[in-house]
């Protein structure tokens, strides 16, 4: 024996923890571009508009990476669950048809 043991639902529970983060972060995440963007077109012709307006779009695509790698990461983690269940009921069902004969 290997002493390897798959918790599987310590998997589950992390997908749904990676999956909620990501989906939590949305709406903050919008709203701070959106202030910031606001902020850098109501200060046009200040020096700090064009910084705002810079950081604001800077934002959106590391931002969006994180929510899209938080989603992959949880679907990730599902897809094992489901994969080592599957594998478990094929191996039992093996060992019970060798038991069977």
């Amino acid at each position: 024996m290997s002493g390897f043991e798959m918790r599987t639902d310590d998997m589950k529970a992390a997908a749904k923890a990676a999956r909620e983060i990501g989906e939590d972060l949305g709406k903050p995440v919008d709203a701070a571009i959106r202030s910031a963007s606001t902020a850098a077109g109501q200060m046009t012709g200040w020096f700090l508009a064009r910084s705002l307006d810079h950081l604001a779009g800077g934002w959106v695509q590391p931002l969006s990476a994180l929510r899209q790698l938080l989603a992959d990461t949880a679907a990730n983690l599902d897809i094992t669950v489901e994969n080592h269940q599957w594998n478990d009921k094929a191996i039992a069902d093996s060992w019970n048809a060798q038991v069977a004969r």
